[in-house]
């Protein structure tokens, strides 16, 4: 299998947290296939055929367009939530304008506001930008190299 990568990652957090709040968490194959290869654990495994309403399942697929997202998203007894970026021309759209999902996403890409002033309340001499052009913003502490003592 090749290595976990970042949706691996918070795939398994997410599996983790529930699981610790005490939930029962049912996963598409590649989920808890990855989930497993990171902890030594693997959730119990569902798919089209197994899936029901009353399990809390995490799953690949993230807008609902592929995998077992787009299989249960087809059945009306299924809410979902997403947590991904949510194209207004996605299949998940619809069900979260229509009330029966819910998106709650976290920004992975932070506001230059708050790169601000999460660099102000470390006292960072160096940041490191990946979408923004800070150099207005920061100014001498605004590292614009490739490489960056860290």
């Amino acid at each position: 299998m090749p290595p976990p990568t970042e949706r691996c990652y918070r795939a398994h957090r997410t599996v983790a947290a529930l699981t610790e709040r005490g939930l029962t968490v049912h996963a598409c194959a590649r989920i808890a296939e990855e989930t497993e290869q990171l902890t030594g654990e693997a959730s119990p495994v569902v798919d089209e055929h197994t899936a029901h309403s009353g399990q809390v399942i995490v799953a690949s697929g993230s807008n609902a367009d592929e995998s077992l997202p787009s299989w249960l998203r087809a059945r009306d007894d299924f809410r979902f939530i997403f947590s991904s970026h949510v194209p207004k021309t996605s299949a998940a759209h619809g069900p979260i304008a229509s009330g029966r999902a819910r998106w709650m996403g976290w920004n992975v890409h932070p506001r230059l506001t708050d790169i601000v002033a999460a660099a102000e309340m470390t006292g960072a001499r160096q940041i490191l930008p990946a979408f923004l052009d800070l150099a207005a913003a920061l100014g001498p502490i605004l590292v614009q190299t490739p490489e960056a003592d860290v």
